[in-house]
């Protein structure tokens, strides 16, 4: 939503119409967050909706022991764990979601639109971002018999188990020392499962609760080089999608998702709200690494007010458009998305002559978000 200067004094026109001036797109727009931020904006109190950003510092292995790293990198998580896990900026996430559009996927800035692809996931994260879909459904299961299997304990029901949801907290009491875990091949298998689900759970795949892990991930780590054939990067994307679309309705006040990806995109690609970039320490290792230096916590504006006026204000030179333009890593499962696909809405088809991971004016993942067929979480 961008703001036209007010009216001078002594102008015919002394109401502005923030739009949208056709809304046959933009669908949603009254109960957008947009359009309480502008019916309030005369009592700044009233409109300053912060965003309680659900997210669990569970972890920060930036050092991955050397005997767990290979299987880490068979099922797709060794660039993802060796990530700082930052403390989360809820008052730059509130101001982007003002800007979010359910209708598009996209956020709507002066500049134009733009939204987070699967370029950025690859880059920032390291996930896989192409092979078999993380539906969520693989049949009934004894949840006793995974954690006793896979995990090698046997939780109680209460802070520590609820149903089929595994609590974080007691993964990390029951795996935070690793010589607990080296007795044998088993046991360290068991470990590399306990901070592969803390990740999913603490980061990648929160919750509005952020406190708990649902057990049936389990079931994809039995063999890691399986784990390693899904599409992790394009799951985690599509879910952040998902709960960016739930929280531009101003009556909500938790978001899940991988706010961490949310965050470091911003940083990446918005360079005047954003710490400043590091020098390349390892040429290999992921662009999103890159900010492992700072502090788990680190805010450039410490109010919603300042991010919404200077996004207000950004000019398209402002933008780092192609950040990762001569970057390389050893991260797999990652090509060009060209080919054509069907919307669901238009009964129309699409063709691209380019990578739907461009950054700007792109179909992105609606259509994974629109077409995706099971709660993944």
């Amino acid at each position: 939503m961008e703001h036209d200067d007010a009216a001078r004094p002594g102008s015919p026109l002394s109401v502005i119409d923030p739009g949208p001036e056709v809304n046959t797109l933009l669908t949603l727009q009254d109960r957008h967050i947009s359009t309480h931020v502008w019916n309030t904006c005369e009592d700044p109190n009233a409109n300053d909706r912060v965003i309680n950003v659900r997210h669990a510092v569970t972890h920060n292995h930036l050092d991955i022991l050397e005997e767990i790293q290979p299987w880490l990198m068979q099922a797709g998580f060794y660039h993802v764990a060796r990530l700082r896990n930052h403390e989360i900026d809820h008052h730059l996430v509130s101001a982007l979601v003002e800007r979010w559009r359910p209708e598009t996927r996209t956020f709507h800035m002066t500049m134009g639109e733009v939204t987070i692809t699967l370029e950025d996931v690859h880059h920032l994260l390291g996930l896989p971002t192409d092979g078999q879909v993380v539906s969520g459904r693989h049949g009934r299961h004894p949840f006793k018999d995974l954690y006793r299997d896979f995990l090698g304990v046997q939780p109680t029901a209460g802070r520590d188990l609820n149903g089929g949801l595994l609590g974080l907290h007691y993964l990390w009491e029951k795996f935070k020392d690793y010589a607990d875990h080296t007795g044998n091949e088993v046991d360290r298998r068991r470990y590399t499962r306990a901070l592969i689900l803390q990740i999913l759970g603490g980061m990648l795949f929160v919750d509005t609760a952020s406190s708990f892990v649902p057990a049936k991930y389990l079931l994809y780590l039995d063999d890691f080089q399986r784990c390693g054939t899904y599409s992790w990067g394009s799951t985690v994307l599509a879910l952040l999608y998902k709960e960016l679309c739930k929280v531009t309705d101003r009556r909500r006040s938790n978001m899940g998702g991988c706010a961490l990806l949310l965050q470091l995109w911003v940083w990446t690609r918005f360079p005047t709200i954003s710490p400043p970039l590091p020098e390349v320490i390892d040429e290999y290792a992921i662009y999103g690494a890159r900010f492992n230096i700072y502090d788990q916590r680190h805010t450039v504006f410490n109010h919603i007010r300042r991010y919404r006026h200077h996004m207000d204000v950004m000019r398209r030179r402002q933008c780092r458009w192609r950040p990762y333009l001569g970057v390389t890593h050893n991260v797999p499962h990652c090509h060009p998305f060209f080919g054509m696909l069907s919307s669901s809405t238009d009964n129309r088809r699409y063709d691209f002559d380019k990578p739907l991971s461009t950054f700007s004016y792109h179909f992105s993942l609606r259509l994974l978000c629109d077409f995706f067929p099971y709660n993944i979480v």
